[in-house]
């Protein structure tokens, strides 16, 4: 027998009483048709759950609008999108992948301390001695639209720390960690063995890349140049 359920919308409570009444049933597979998020106060549960019981999972429109960006929703809904796209990425990558903490760091607080996530780098590097350079961009969630934004390059045994940068009317954060590594990339290749200056262009690529809409940074070498030398006034360059 097949059960087929949806619209669980982050709610634990729910989701447990369906899936107490389909335990009890001959079912031997689960199917979920979307919208395991939004809404609702635990996202981070019901995306567990889902994940260990159901087969296949399709995304919903509400799974879509966490991960890249709501479209024809009411203002509710929007907010809910934005506050569980929130919860989800706060969680950094090292302490959910390879359980791996930088210590007494909170991003929800919208501070950062970029010094304690070379603890971080090291164990990454003990893990994985064939890593020489480590990169990690560090944001702090002040709110779904104003962020800090930093980032540190550990390269065999030296680090690296980036300005801070206050980005307070983000437009679009999709493609954020892209043009991070894009600039890094660029950076390395073209500033050769001056690492902090590699460092400071790919964070002030990807800086500017919150203030365009879409997955393409829309930018240029000079303005990420610019930005990453120090000048933030915005003004118009004729």
């Amino acid at each position: 027998m097949l059960a087929v359920i949806s619209d669980i919308h982050s709610n634990t409570e729910a989701l447990t009483a369906v899936l107490e009444d389909i335990a009890k049933r001959n079912v031997t597979r689960i199917v979920c048709l979307g919208d395991v998020i939004g809404y609702g106060p635990e996202p981070e549960s019901c995306m567990d759950v889902v994940m260990e019981k159901a087969e296949i999972t399709l995304m919903g429109n509400h799974d879509y609008a966490v991960l890249y960006e709501p479209s024809n929703f009411n203002i509710g809904a929007e907010s809910a999108c934005f506050w569980t796209r929130r919860r989800l990425e706060n969680e950094e990558d090292a302490a959910k992948v390879f359980g791996i903490q930088a210590p007494d760091t909170d991003v929800t607080s919208g501070q950062v301390d970029a010094h304690k996530y070379r603890l971080v780098c090291e164990r990454l590097h003990e893990r994985f001695p064939g890593m020489q350079t480590i990169a990690i961009t560090l944001r702090g969630s002040i709110s779904a639209s104003h962020n800090t934004w930093s980032g540190i390059l550990w390269d065999q045994g030296n680090i690296y720390i980036a300005p801070l940068y206050d980005i307070t009317h983000i437009v679009d954060r999709v493609g954020g960690g892209d043009s991070f590594m894009g600039g890094l990339i660029y950076g390395l290749l073209t500033y050769g063995e001056d690492r902090q200056r590699a460092l400071n262009f790919a964070v002030a690529a990807s800086c500017l890349k919150h203030t365009v809409f879409g997955d393409f940074n829309m930018v240029s070498v000079q303005e990420v140049e610019k930005l990453a030398g120090g000048d933030a006034s915005g003004r118009v360059s004729r």
